[in-house]
């Protein structure tokens, strides 16, 4: 028997239009949204928080228009409301924008499944609204345990203010009688953190978490830019990302797999992205320019689309810096099969992956 068909379906449906080589893709499953510029932790592993101003994803998350007006934002839902995508809040701080509670109201009356990302340091002074409102799933990014989380995120309570977050929207869940929002943490693996899993894992067990995913480090090193703009001859141009304050070389293998190994043996609802054996985890930091098995094409632009603080189109903020048109002008759907986008679809179809994306999260 297959368990989930209608989640085989709805893959197929996204897929085939790759699988064929069309440049036209059907109305995207999720919708990335990123409603504000400017972040207030300085995260050691992001250029924004690193302020790393030249890099593409720097260029893609931080626009001279501030955030998202209430209005903008209805009018966009509306444009898109008929395709029933996923709306996943994410990139930036999204907690800092003034109308947060409102934004969320508007997406859940519309009757489309939300997902919000945040680093937790705002989380309880909104978590009654945040309930009340019944976004669907709340992401949490902890990066270890407190010492070190605070560490990476340059501020010496962002741990804890997060952690009191998730507890006060479960207490209100209960309160409220409400089933949602389900918290889930996403962890970021890096040379700063890859050694403390398991302690990670022993100190957020008692938190009422549905999920741990444990994310491998999104980059692109010099080489791998360097590599890029030659093949393509700066037409999708790609820059150095993730890790101007990072060092791939400082993660030792060996302890890495052994945290990796450990974490699944004994303990449940996690999942590491991707999911890499020993030999891979090698490959995968020390020897990035190489593809890995199994992670060589990738099919985001027929399946997911990202729309950026001041409403321009993207493949993904750690993609290209291009320009696909804007939402404030035309309709969502009309760029999503325009001729900027099919071009890319066409050229990215050619190579399945270009060299900048081999330690991207669109390939896992």
């Amino acid at each position: 028997m297959i368990a989930h068909p209608g989640k085989f379906i709805k893959a197929a449906y996204h897929h085939l239009p790759y699988i064929f080589g069309s440049d036209t893709a059907p109305p995207p499953g999720t919708i990335f949204l990123v409603i504000n510029s400017f972040c207030n932790l300085h995260c050691r592993m992001c250029d924004v928080g690193q302020k790393q101003k030249g890099t593409q994803f720097f260029k893609n998350m931080v626009k001279d228009t501030d955030e998202w007006s209430l209005d903008e934002l209805k009018s966009f839902i509306d444009d898109v409301q008929s395709f029933n995508p996923i709306i996943a809040i994410t990139s930036t701080e999204p907690l800092l924008h003034k109308n947060i509670i409102a934004i969320c109201e508007y997406i859940k009356r519309s009757g489309l499944f939300l997902q919000l990302t945040t680093n937790g340091y705002l989380l309880e002074q909104v978590s009654r609204d945040l309930v009340k409102s019944k976004v669907d799933e709340i992401f949490i990014s902890l990066d270890g345990p407190e010492r070190i989380h605070n560490y990476i995120r340059g501020n010496d309570y962002s741990y804890q203010k997060a952690v009191a977050g998730i507890s006060a929207v479960n207490d209100w869940k209960m309160q409220l009688q409400m089933s949602t929002p389900r918290c889930k943490i996403n962890y970021s693996i890096s040379n700063y953190n890859y050694h403390c899993l398991i302690e990670f894992l022993e100190n957020v067990k008692d938190l009422d978490i549905e999920h741990i995913t444990f994310s491998h480090l999104n980059f692109i090193t010099r080489e791998m830019a360097r590599k890029h703009n030659a093949l393509l001859q700066n037409i999708y141009r790609a820059t150095p990302s993730s890790i101007s304050s990072t060092n791939l070389n400082d993660i030792d293998i060996d302890v890495l797999s052994a945290q990796i190994s450990m974490a699944k043996k004994y303990y449940q609802n996690i999942s590491f992205v991707p999911d890499l054996r020993e030999k891979e985890l090698f490959t995968y930091y020390k020897m990035p320019e190489i593809f890995l098995d199994n992670y060589k094409h990738c099919i985001v632009p027929w399946r997911a689309a990202q729309v950026l603080a001041n409403g321009d189109l993207a493949i993904s903020t750690r993609c290209y810096h291009l320009d696909l048109g804007n939402v404030h002008q035309y309709p969502f759907l009309q760029l999503w099969n325009g001729p900027l986008m099919k071009k890319f679809r066409k050229d990215l179809r050619n190579e399945h992956a270009f060299p900048a994306c081999s330690r991207c999260c669109g390939l896992f």
